[in-house]
């Protein structure tokens, strides 16, 4: 078999494969998506493939992933010490897509509920005095199509209204006292300690 057979061969697998991914990869909530984790999801995320369909649909849901830091004074109230959000605002960002796939991972984070041990812990080690660390996801709430239909002289974008979320508490107690148990922890621990987590006000 020539060279250059074995290349077409290998060039229509690729094509073939490709082609596949972009079924699978918009739909995380599929049973193929679930199953074919190790190997289609793995090569999506490598690569930048792994937007999902909600981020385009007409209601996108896109939440952009904030956090509020308290810390314990000597009478063991709590006080509001920090306030933050990932990732940094849109000028901050090398460019759109960057800031995309930053915001759908805080997103991911928080719904398939890694952010205690992942982001969570990285936060507890850049405040090393913070007791909790309230966690919300911030974002617009679109009319349904009737609504919008009769809105329709207002920009998309100014459609609904935002709202913010309180999703959960990060006690950094409990997270300092547990260790990192399996190697996908120490993973996305090295990972999220090179993320450009910052104040809000920055």
């Amino acid at each position: 078999m020539s060279a250059k057979r074995i290349a077409k061969i290998f060039l229509s697998i690729f094509i073939v494969w490709q082609i596949f991914c972009a079924f699978v990869l918009p739909n995380p909530e599929s049973l193929l998506y679930q199953r074919l984790y190790s190997s289609v999801v793995w090569y999506g995320n490598l690569f930048g493939l792994n937007t999902v369909w909600q981020f385009f649909s007409p209601d996108p849901r896109i939440r952009l992933f904030e956090y509020d830091v308290f810390s314990r004074d000597r009478f063991g109230l709590l006080h509001l010490t920090a306030r933050g959000r990932f990732p940094k605002k849109m000028r901050q960002e090398p460019n759109r897509d960057v800031y995309n796939r930053k915001l759908m991972s805080g997103m991911y984070l928080v719904m398939w509920q890694k952010a205690p041990h992942t982001i969570g812990r990285y936060l507890c080690m850049k405040y090393p005095t913070a007791d909790i660390i309230a966690v919300y996801l911030r974002g617009r709430v679109f009319p349904n199509i009737e609504a919008a239909d009769i809105l329709r002289t207002q920009k998309a974008w100014a459609m609904g209204k935002v709202i913010r979320q309180f999703v959960m508490d990060i006690h950094c107690d409990d997270i300092r006292n547990i260790g990192t148990r399996n190697k996908d922890d120490v993973r996305s621990v090295r990972a999220l300690n090179q993320l450009d987590v910052v104040h809000a006000d920055g």
